[in-house]
């Protein structure tokens, strides 16, 4: 192989992809924990000032806490995805290249 060649494989980049599987089930299973136990108590703060104040704070830390593991989620996806797209597509042109 030259200098400037360099070789994918494929092989090699589906392993990764697979390595990606277990830190995305353990987002995904946090993310699903997380919201049944949040779910499960309610709203266990009053209607009352301290209350409200209360929600005022929690219920944007939550939301926000929701949307970072959503991203996580998808990130983790996205990067498994890619890996899997990117072996295929390097096999495809292998092989149309090979006939």
């Amino acid at each position: 192989m030259g200098q400037d060649e360099h070789a994918i494989d494929a092989d090699g980049l589906r392993l990764v992809g697979n390595y990606v599987e277990a830190p995305k089930m353990t987002v995904v299973n946090a993310y699903g924990n997380l919201c049944n136990t949040l779910d499960s108590l309610g709203e266990p703060w009053g209607d009352d000032e301290i209350g409200q104040q209360f929600a005022a704070k929690y219920l944007p830390a939550r939301d926000k806490t929701f949307k970072a593991l959503g991203d996580i989620n998808d990130g983790f996806y996205t990067v498994q995805h890619d890996l899997y797209r990117t072996a295929d597509n390097y096999e495809a042109t292998e092989n149309e290249n090979a006939k």
